[in-house]
């Protein structure tokens, strides 16, 4: 095994292990570290993105893969253009059905105010 075959098996294992672990690790890393706010949710947001494009950068440079090396190439146009369609006639579907079950079951939703907040007391 040459020294371009070792760079590129430790790369491997390296996507491998961020891939499986990173955003497990970075979630409960903010969870358990930061106080919930939309600054550290963006910074974690951002830490994910950071992961990703880590594992790009690594199947790119350091195994000189394409990107079809891990299932991202471009599809054909009819293909995908029928799997939209797919999955929004499935969203009406299942809103309708949502919809429907709300008002079989006569469930109230909309802006009524809420019960338990007319119950705090503060001070």
């Amino acid at each position: 095994m040459n020294n371009n075959e070792k760079t590129s098996a430790a790369a491997t294992w390296l996507g491998i292990a961020i891939a499986l672990c990173a955003i497990l690790l970075i979630v409960n890393v903010f969870r358990v570290s930061f106080p919930v706010s939309s600054a550290t949710t963006v910074a974690r947001e951002l830490t994910m993105f950071a992961a990703a494009t880590l594992l790009i950068w690594l199947v790119l440079t350091r195994e000189r893969q394409s990107f079809a090396s891990v299932g991202l190439m471009p599809a054909p146009a009819g293909r995908v253009a029928l799997w939209t369609f797919i999955g929004i006639v499935g969203c009406i579907a299942a809103l309708a059905l949502g919809l429907l079950a709300v008002k079989m079951f006569g469930l109230r939703f909309g802006s009524e105010p809420v019960l338990w907040r007319q119950n705090i007391r503060y001070g």
